[in-house]
């Protein structure tokens, strides 16, 4: 919801599902999922009183008829150190071999979204 403070009371947080815009505050969250909306900048901001502690998954809500376009998208922003970005996944981009890679910098998390895989060259 939008301009909603997000809590934790303090706490720590098995599961959190977070969608629209807002703060996540003050407690720890061991699995969080982020409903990524790319049409809009910026979802919820992670400020520096929260512990994201295990894996981020960014649900991109997409389906094979409408898949997220390949681009960069702002998803979400932060306050104070930038979050580790390493454990943060990609879900329904809405094509097989699609995937993101996940950055953070000037106050904001960054997905870019593109094909994945590999080439092999035999000679």
């Amino acid at each position: 919801s939008e301009g909603t403070v997000f809590d934790l009371d303090g706490g720590n947080h098995g599961n959190l599902v977070v969608s629209g815009t807002g703060t996540l505050r003050n407690g720890g969250v061991q699995t969080l999922t982020l409903i990524a909306n790319v049409s809009e900048e910026n979802g919820v901001c992670i400020d520096e009183t929260a512990s994201l502690k295990g894996t981020v998954y960014v649900d991109f809500c997409a389906d094979e008829d409408s898949p997220v376009p390949y681009g960069t998208y702002a998803i979400a922003a932060y306050s104070g150190a930038a979050p580790e970005t390493m454990n943060w996944k990609a879900l329904n981009l809405g094509e097989r071999n699609m995937g993101a890679v996940f950055t953070a910098s000037d106050g904001k998390v960054y997905a870019t979204v593109k094909k994945r895989g590999f080439i092999v060259t035999l000679k």
